[in-house]
């Protein structure tokens, strides 16, 4: 059974941060696309999607990484993947990790106050 995925959104006044927490499968993306989609109108450059905290990606969330990337980059905005190594590994062996911009997780140490996922970004 997948673990419910929770998101959380934080920001500062140059970028956001997405932190998923639990199984990212096709009944949840949908939770995930409608902040993604709200970044991609916002004035904000520039968008970290943090999985260390994710243990499953299922096809449907794949594609969707990939879809969220073209359609900021056709924004002139960036999307960043935080992963955990067995994640990493996945993406490398889908050869997700040529199209995807992965970063390490220790990029994501900030000062950067939490908002609940709902609140306008």
């Amino acid at each position: 059974m997948a673990k419910k995925l929770s998101l959380q959104l934080r920001g500062n006044e140059k970028s956001r941060i997405i932190h998923a927490n639990g199984d990212i499968t096709s009944p949840a993306v949908p939770d995930l696309s409608q902040m993604v989609e709200e970044f991609s109108e916002s004035e904000y450059r520039r968008l970290i999607i943090d999985l260390t905290q994710v243990n499953f990606v299922d096809s449907y969330g794949l594609g969707s990484f990939v879809y969220y990337h073209s359609m900021l980059s056709e924004k002139g905005k960036t999307l960043l993947f935080a992963v955990h190594e067995t994640l990493k590994e996945i993406l490398t062996n889908c050869n997700l990790d040529k199209v995807l911009n992965i970063v390490d997780p220790l990029e994501l140490l900030t000062d950067i106050p939490v908002k609940k996922k709902g609140l306008r970004i």
